[in-house]
């Protein structure tokens, strides 16, 4: 009996040691395919040093401040692909203060969605951030001060400003006759000199009083 009782020990003993065996590496492969991911994550992300055309998806990332564009009808940052993050990082985007001249551009003839620009500065450009055909474009955390116009909409639909600071431009934001639902939300559009959201049309603008703080927009 004793001999019995013994044996069953043993094959219990030798049963937990391939189980621990087991579940040590279950962890291991775990922990490396987590890490694969990250590398290829981090492989993902482009870094961007200098002014330039983003013309392929995926995730963008500023590396240091950059800007000073002393050229007319100049764009620091075109996005012409849809599916694309641009992380400012916090950095800032300078322009020379010229005329037609924008930070971010968002534009391409047969229209671009689904774009996210956040955690950024844009200061001294005729237009700060400017979509232009596009739909799904989510702004946030931004700061668009000293600009002619802080942020821009032109026949862009379906698209939001959030937790973002436009203060002492021309006009805060602009949307125009063609653009319908564009959101702005719990961000500062205050203190411009002209107005703080203004509608209009491309050949006869108009100017709306409206409210400055966490207001909703919808152009019908």
């Amino acid at each position: 009996m004793n001999a019995l009782s013994e044996k069953w020990k043993q094959v219990i003993l030798v049963l937990l040691v391939f189980l621990t065996v087991v579940s040590i590496g279950l962890t291991i492969t775990l922990h490396d395919a987590r890490d694969q991911s990250k590398d290829s994550s981090l492989r993902n992300t482009t870094e961007i040093t200098r002014c330039t055309t983003i013309t392929e998806p995926g995730k963008y990332v500023l590396a240091e401040d950059f800007g000073d564009q002393k050229s007319l009808s100049a764009s620091c940052i075109t996005i012409r692909s849809s599916h694309v993050v641009l992380d400012g990082a916090n950095h800032t985007i300078r322009g020379g203060g010229v005329s037609d001249s924008t930070g971010i551009l968002v534009s391409h003839s047969q229209r671009v969605t689904n774009v996210t620009i956040h955690s950024v500065t844009v200061i001294d450009w005729n237009r700060g951030i400017y979509a232009k055909n596009a739909s799904d474009v989510s702004i946030q955390e931004v700061n668009a001060s000293h600009n002619s116009e802080g942020i821009a909409f032109q026949n862009t639909s379906q698209s939001t400003v959030t937790r973002s600071l436009a203060k002492h431009n021309l006009f805060g934001v602009v949307v125009d006759n063609s653009s319908e639902g564009i959101e702005v939300e719990g961000s500062q559009i205050e203190s411009n000199y002209a107005d703080d959201v203004k509608r209009w049309e491309h050949h006869s603008p108009e100017r709306t009083n409206q409210t400055t703080n966490d207001r909703r927009t919808q152009h019908r």
